[in-house]
């Protein structure tokens, strides 16, 4: 049975997501810059990963390491075949190809793996943080486009955290007591 208190904030973020998304649809896109990356083929451009779509999603992984990531990137396995209709999906971190293979294979990832050693798109997409004592990646997603005459256009990005509205796994196992 729900608690009416709990039903009535549920509609009100529900609500709010809605708007979020609406914001997110009135987002000026922005010019993003062709940076090259590297994938078991070789080095590429980020244009040349778009294939046949005019659309991207980079998902920005801190790696193999971190068990979050590796969640968030296992939940989006579950729904790749709906997103790659229309979109590219890349997922993006510092490990070599051959990690990123390695790992991919182990957990029946489907989507492309690229390695971005210096962390350029991170830094490009504001998922790379300097201010802190020590350097830090964050786990989150960049939506790309094509533009006309082939230019990258880059809209508004979101970072993944422990609650986020991304992973279903949070709001499944809040009830519980810590």
């Amino acid at each position: 049975m729900k608690n009416h208190e709990i039903q009535n904030l549920e509609t009100q973020i529900y609500e709010q997501c809605q708007r979020l998304n609406e914001l997110k649809r009135q987002f000026v896109w922005t010019d993003f810059p062709d940076i090259k990356v590297y994938t078991l083929d070789g080095e590429k451009r980020l244009s040349e990963l778009f294939g046949d779509k005019k659309r991207m999603l980079m998902i920005h992984n801190m790696g193999s390491g971190c068990p979050y990531c590796t969640m968030w990137a296992d939940s989006i396995q579950g729904y790749l075949s709906y997103l790659q209709k229309e979109h590219t999906i890349l997922l993006i971190n510092r490990e070599t190809p051959e990690k990123q293979s390695q790992v991919a294979q182990l957990r029946g990832w489907k989507f492309t793996m690229i390695s971005d050693p210096k962390s350029e798109i991170s830094k490009a997409c504001g998922f790379y943080s300097e201010q802190e004592e020590k350097p830090m990646l964050e786990p989150g997603y960049t939506p790309l486009m094509l533009g006309n005459d082939s230019q990258l256009l880059c809209g508004p990005s979101a970072t993944f955290g422990p609650g986020d509205l991304y992973m279903g796994y949070w709001h499944m196992i809040a009830p519980f007591p810590s």
